[in-house]
């Protein structure tokens, strides 16, 4: 790579594509481009700093038609509002290490910075989870709160019920517990919304162990009905090691067209090099890009335990 012909400008747009091809080649990796989190979002675009949602609301039910008398509704009030983050790095790599053609140095720095914007997703929707109990969602509530509108105040709150490896037949008990919560979440109307869990999120302490044992075994010894696990190979395990919290655990249904969480996406990932100038003696690499993660339906999720 080195030679007297190349110039600084040369070197910059050699290194890019370099930098390009190796970044996206780990950054549009499978196990990444698979990520669980990616299921648990409706990807929504922007094109302006903020965006606004409306959700929830009556849902739109159908009466019988008299007389062409239809039952009306109107949109849901678009009272709830993402605006952008902006993320990126930048790496210095002295011009040397280029001129001297240390390639593998370079492609590690930039292979290692791709992992580090997927863990950045991974843990920006972490928080956004474990963060619901005390941010606001569509109506105005907490994500996960004590009294959202309903027939009945309803709460998808934590409902300490707790799940362990010490006592699997009263984990079992109490994971059922929450399930019954759940199914039984209604619209401001009423209305039966057929919530049914499809995924559990844990961390990954004890709690994500007894997860993982309870979906795999078809019953636990000294229940009542010892050979039924309603869980067994029903439930997709996420164990996050972004949430600290050994004991926490969520119910998700992401079997619907909506999703639990918003995933709004303003400007796709960027990476540029920049020669040196009369500054630095440094290549200078920077990525560039803007998005939101945000909350959508909250009888979408529940909180198992804390």
């Amino acid at each position: 790579m080195a030679g007297p012909n190349l110039s600084p400008s040369d070197f910059a747009r050699v290194l890019e594509v370099a930098c390009k091809e190796e970044f996206f080649r780990i950054y549009e990796d499978s196990y990444y481009q698979d990520a669980a989190w990616k299921d648990a979002v409706m990807v929504t675009s922007s094109d302006g700093e903020t965006e606004y949602y409306g959700f929830g609301g009556r849902l739109p039910v159908p009466g019988r038609i008299d007389e062409d008398a239809r039952i009306h509704y109107g949109l849901d009030d678009e009272s709830y509002s993402l605006t952008n983050y902006t993320y990126g790095l930048a790496i210095d790599i002295h011009r040397k290490i280029v001129e001297d053609d240390r390639h593998n140095y370079i492609r590690q720095k930039f292979q290692s910075a791709a992992i580090g914007h997927q863990i950045k997703l991974q843990e920006n929707w972490a928080t956004l989870l474990t963060g619901g109990d005390s941010a606001t969602c569509h109506d105005g509530q907490y994500f996960f709160d004590t009294d959202h509108a309903g027939s009945a105040n309803q709460s998808n709150d934590d409902q300490n019920k707790a799940v362990g490896t010490a006592d699997l037949a009263a984990s079992l008990s109490n994971a059922i517990d929450v399930l019954k919560v759940m199914r039984v979440f209604t619209d401001p109307k009423g209305n039966p919304l057929d919530v049914r869990p499809t995924h559990v999120v844990t961390g990954a302490g004890d709690t994500g162990v007894a997860w993982e044992m309870l979906i795999n075994t078809p019953g636990a010894a000294g229940t009542q009905n010892a050979g039924y696990n309603p869980f067994f190979e029903k439930l997709a395990l996420v164990q996050m090691p972004y949430i600290s919290s050994a004991t926490a655990w969520y119910f998700l249904d992401l079997s619907k067209p909506v999703k639990p969480f918003i995933f709004q996406k303003r400007i796709d990932l960027e990476v540029n090099v920049y020669e040196p100038d009369q500054h630095t003696d440094n290549y200078v690499t920077k990525t560039y890009e803007r998005y939101r993660f945000g909350y959508g339906p909250w009888y979408l999720a529940i909180v198992g335990d804390l």
